[in-house]
């Protein structure tokens, strides 16, 4: 079996559990999570090529291909060790056996080095400064110190609750992301990026820096649909990168705009980013509510964006550029209707698990209605690819964010920054609110 049929066998299981999941009959917690992060491993460190005799840049060299087949295979054991036996965690709570505690090394091992290959190095420290802490805090001053506690107790924590790894965060990407980011690369191998920028080039095309602007457009409107700056870059920037460069903007600059205008695409209702839907599970707030309130700071975010574009456009003296044919655009309108059908389900108050597989059920018959998107079964592969692919980085971001959560939680750590905050506001609101955001900018970096 090539590494092509692989992919696509894993994207395909991955699309097959996490619609089940959605639509006929939900896991628990400690075997949906698992088998998500074991899939997105699979997907993760297996999409990589083999390098031939002599060549240096195909791809990675044997000993990296053997090390991920190896990590693979240690969290699939860790994800079945937890699916067979989640019930009987139940009876030995605070008896971990050695193989709890064998899998649950793995299962840290793992996340921290798929972090690596998809996030970078900086969350992979912050995991790394977190399991330092839960383990020297009888050593630390003031409120930084704490009991401390032993590797056995950490890795209880962290592998065998659903307060570290299997946390709120994986818990967002098994049961709302993944979903999300599939609905959008159904869409996208149907048209619907095709539609966006076609659409966002009626919108700002005529106007000075018209390419940049439609880029800025575009990925607002494709951020609408799947909530992932890596899927939003990759079906946009195929695009508009190439426009903006032709139009007379240097490649630095092409490249900042998509970079700015995908990473904006999380703050755009109805689908947002992993963070507005752990916000929404944390506080218990209905996350219609929090799309909602995100409407005015995402349209501020990306009127800042046009107006640099034009600024900049304007100064170098750029002129407009005609827009597309409108008959491109309404040829492929009808794929705008699963987002309305997802924007009624959580007007609803459903789930956003329950708007998702609606709205993933919707696309795939939508794309049917005209020949223009109707796809073929390799553009369908092409769609599982890319969800799948897409979902990875989101995935080890959770997970690796569970790690940090869980140590948290463990060592009382979330609280004492409560009454540091306070503490440092003197009492007064607003200034404690301007100390929270400026730690959930912080802290909220590395999740996408």
């Amino acid at each position: 079996m090539g590494s092509r049929h692989l992919l696509l066998l894993l994207a395909t299981a991955a699309a097959a559990f996490h619609l089940w999941a959605a639509g006929v009959a939900p896991f628990t917690a400690l075997v949906q999570r698992p088998v998500h992060l074991a899939l997105m491993v699979g997907i993760g460190l297996l999409a990589v090529r083999k390098r031939g005799p002599g060549d240096e840049t195909s791809g990675p060299g044997t000993a990296y291909v053997i090390v991920s087949w190896l990590l693979v295979l240690l969290m699939a054991g860790a994800a079945l060790h937890l699916v067979l036996g989640h019930e009987a965690l139940v009876r030995r709570t605070g008896s971990p056996t050695p193989w709890d505690l064998v899998w649950g090394a793995a299962t840290v091992l793992v996340v921290l080095e798929l972090t690596r290959r998809t996030v970078g190095w900086a969350l992979v420290v912050i995991c790394v400064a977190a399991l330092g802490y839960a383990l020297a805090g009888p050593y630390l001053p003031g409120l930084l110190a704490h009991r401390g506690y032993g590797p056995v107790r950490l890795l209880e924590q962290l592998y065998l609750s659903t307060e570290g790894i299997w946390g709120v965060p994986l818990g967002v990407s098994a049961d709302f992301v993944y979903l999300f980011i599939l609905f959008g690369a159904i869409l996208d191998v149907a048209g619907g990026g095709s539609l966006f920028i076609s659409l966002a080039s009626r919108i700002a095309g005529r106007t000075r820096g018209g390419p940049a602007k439609t880029a800025a457009v575009a990925s607002g409107l494709m951020g609408s649909l799947s909530g992932s700056a890596v899927a939003n870059t990759v079906t946009t920037g195929a695009f508009t990168i190439p426009l903006m460069k032709n139009a007379g903007f240097s490649p630095r600059w092409a490249g900042a705009v998509e970079a700015t205008a995908s990473t904006g695409g999380q703050l755009m209702p109805p689908v947002m980013g992993a963070g507005a839907f752990i916000l929404a599970t944390w506080t218990n707030i209905p996350y219609v509510q929090v799309a909602v309130a995100a409407v005015v700071p995402a349209l501020l975010f990306y009127a800042a964006l046009l107006f640099a574009i034009h600024f900049r456009a304007a100064r170098m003296g750029l002129a407009p550029v005609p827009p597309d044919d409108a008959s491109e655009i309404v040829a492929r309108l009808h794929l705008l209707l699963p987002l309305g059908i997802i924007v009624v389900f959580l007007a609803m108050g459903r789930s956003p698990m329950r708007a998702a597989f609606w709205g993933v059920v919707s696309a795939a018959v939508v794309t049917y209605l005209r020949v223009a998107t109707r796809p073929k079964r390799e553009d369908f592969e092409r769609g599982l690819l890319l969800a799948g692919k897409g979902s990875v980085q989101v995935a080890a971001a959770c997970a690796a964010a569970g790690i940090v959560v869980g140590v948290a939680s463990l060592t009382g750590i979330g609280l004492r920054m409560s009454e540091l905050i306070i503490a440092l506001a003197g009492g007064q609101l607003f200034p404690a609110l301007v100390l929270t955001a400026l730690g959930s900018i912080v802290l909220g970096m590395g999740l996408p």
